[in-house]
């Protein structure tokens, strides 16, 4: 009993204002699974014997200036095929997401840039690294298409690749493996 009010008197209000909605639904799991634990102790852990709890990466945003310009460009330009397009599940927003045609399980989602921090972040979000099968006909195919290409084709140890601007500036690295 006396661990029982140990946790409770550990997880005060003010701790409870400080974590969230989530945090608290897991600590409340687990606390009911595992009394004699304290409750900083629980929700520090996985305390739902998964050996990982973040499994895989499904998403990565890229902020735009405008969504149907920028979906024209990687539906059109790169191939790309569109995994969802929803302005009304949201007043006022558009879930707009694509991927490459065969890949299932990685979208990114090309949010529209409306704060000062995102306009800012427009076209400087980092390097984005993209698989290929055939470098070299990709590089043919996106010259063709005008895209702006930042470095030709290298040839490296690791694998072939050269990297493209899409329409705001990100970076794009294309990779292909070397054969075995």
């Amino acid at each position: 009993m006396t661990g029982d009010v140990d946790a409770v008197k550990e997880f005060s209000l003010a701790r409870l204002d400080a974590l969230s909605l989530r945090k608290a639904k897991l600590f409340w799991t687990c606390y009911t699974q595992r009394v004699s634990q304290s409750a900083s102790s629980l929700i520090s852990q996985n305390c739902l014997g998964r050996a990982h709890i973040i499994t895989k990466v499904t998403h990565a945003t890229i902020w735009v200036k405008d969504q149907d310009e920028a979906l024209k460009f990687y539906r059109d330009t790169l191939g790309f095929k569109v995994t969802a397009d929803n302005a009304t599940s949201m007043p006022g927003y558009r879930w707009l997401t694509v991927a490459p045609a065969p890949q299932a399980d990685f979208e990114i989602a090309l949010n529209l840039a409306t704060t000062p921090e995102q306009i800012a972040g427009v076209g400087r979000q980092g390097i984005f690294v993209v698989a290929s099968d055939d470098v070299q006909a990709d590089l043919a195919a996106f010259k063709a298409k005008g895209v702006k290409i930042q470095s030709e084709l290298n040839v490296n140890p690791w694998g072939s690749d050269f990297v493209f601007e899409d329409l705001y500036g990100n970076d794009f690295d294309v990779v292909q493996r070397p054969t075995a």
